[in-house]
């Protein structure tokens, strides 16, 4: 799936789960913190010579180890919650994983296979043979969803996911919200 759908899927669960925007945004990143082992697509972009996306991605940050090491990085930086950090952001980690086993195949019909035991086995995968593509119509319609939940959310309680990635580009929202819609 798209990193924006796991972003929307993750932020909705920690809304749910937590009233600190800290705690939000950890367990918000920690669910889409598995494709960042997709960056190798910009060294292979800048270098033409690489293959570190086709070869890393699925790979390097979508296994136990890493959901491990996410999880407790989280519950490290967390000031309150830290055991409940860890636990929403072990469980969106696997919803990542698990959302990418449903829908990620390639537009060349290649199935991502999620290498979950790496590095101590190479040879166990997490593949479901009726995988469907990144752009299929179950992916949109689980964004398009997503996306009406997050608005609801912040309508009912001010806050949208930008709020992860910034305060003041959560206020600018609302502030733009009350001039033009709200009125």
């Amino acid at each position: 799936m798209a990193p924006v759908t796991h972003l929307l899927l993750s932020w909705t669960v920690s809304v749910a789960a937590f009233k600190s925007r800290r705690n939000r945004m950890l367990v918000s990143l920690s669910g889409i913190a598995p494709d960042l082992d997709g960056l190798g697509i910009v060294v292979d972009a800048i270098t033409g010579k690489t293959a570190w996306y086709s070869q890393y991605h699925h790979v390097l940050g979508h296994n136990l180890l890493a959901a491990f090491t996410i999880s407790l990085l989280c519950a490290w930086i967390a000031k309150t919650n830290k055991a409940c950090v860890w636990f929403a952001s072990f469980f969106c980690f696997h919803l990542h994983i698990f959302c990418d086993v449903l829908g990620s195949k390639g537009p060349d019909g290649f199935q991502w296979p999620i290498q979950y035991a790496y590095p101590m086995m190479t040879d166990y995968n997490l593949v479901w043979s009726g995988q469907w593509a990144l752009n299929a119509w179950q992916n949109q319609i689980l964004t398009a969803l997503l996306i009406v939940l997050s608005c609801y959310i912040g309508i009912t309680k001010r806050i949208c996911c930008l709020e992860v990635f910034s305060t003041r580009m959560n206020i600018t929202v609302f502030n733009v919200y009350d001039k033009y819609i709200r009125r």
